[in-house]
């Protein structure tokens, strides 16, 4: 075997600088893409970061990749492992763009039901899941967290009528999670996160991956107008109605604009 280091050079490539290393490996070159060294006190490595030192690292998608993952140890002692779902990705409230957005790779231990009636009037906002998530779940997650998350401006549906809120905490639309259009559900819910490109992708586990494969809610109410729509074990798109206790997976926004 016969393995060199035969030249290294650093190249700009739509503006995030990575440096190429050629290398002889068996006698055949191989190139190498690595992403630029993150700034002094930042590890490349994203779960070994502190939530702080993660919110005020000025543009992440240069030191980071979707994916990526860290755990957050609830009040509870429950642990959920956090991925990023996209960078640049989402609208705050304020109107500015968010750095970065990330969500459970995985579902809570508990269940959610997305309300105490099945037909209730208006949206995602008027439903119980919703204040569960801005309280309790909030809540619940480590203080250092809970101080950075921005309030991003989420698109849901009531019918084929859209409108938008300012919340902390977000389950995801359907259009968020699945690229594809759907007549069950109006589009323009928000665009798809790059995390999310097959239903492997959309697969859930409860327990944060040590449970069983899931049914998980998202925000889009279905234009029947009695149900929610949702992803199932398997990561296709269906319907449930909105009494049934479903997997709980969220969103949430963070970064140094």
């Amino acid at each position: 075997m016969n393995n060199t280091l035969q030249d290294a050079c650093s190249v700009n490539v739509g503006g995030a600088y990575v440096k190429k290393v050629i290398a002889i490996m068996d006698n055949s070159p191989v190139i190498v893409w690595r992403k630029r060294p993150p700034p002094a006190g930042t590890s490349s490595i994203f779960a070994e970061n502190t939530w702080t030192t993660i919110a005020n690292t000025p543009k992440p998608h240069l030191y980071w990749d979707i994916g990526d993952i860290k755990d957050a140890v609830l009040a509870t002692n429950e642990v959920l492992t956090m991925q990023i779902y996209g960078f640049n990705h989402d609208t705050l409230a304020n109107g500015n763009i968010a750095p970065l957005t990330l969500g459970t790779r995985d579902l809570m231990a508990d269940r959610l039901r997305m309300n105490n009636i099945e037909t209730p009037d208006g949206g995602w906002p008027d439903f119980d899941a919703f204040g569960v998530l801005q309280n309790e779940i909030f809540q619940l997650l480590p203080q250092d967290l809970q101080q950075l998350i921005l309030p991003a401006r989420k698109i849901y549906n009531v019918g084929n009528d859209l409108h938008s809120v300012d919340c902390k905490l977000f389950q995801l639309s359907h259009t968020e999670a699945h690229s594809g259009a759907s007549s069950s559900s109006p589009s323009g819910q928000g665009a798809t996160y790059p995390i999310f490109t097959d239903n492997p992708s959309r697969m859930k586990r409860t327990s944060n991956g040590d449970g069983e494969p899931f049914w998980w809610y998202t925000r889009s109410r279905h234009s029947n107008g009695r149900s929610m729509m949702i992803f199932l074990a398997n990561g296709s798109r269906d319907a449930s109605g909105m009494t049934s206790r479903g997997g709980v997976c969220f969103g949430f926004c963070m970064g140094n604009m």
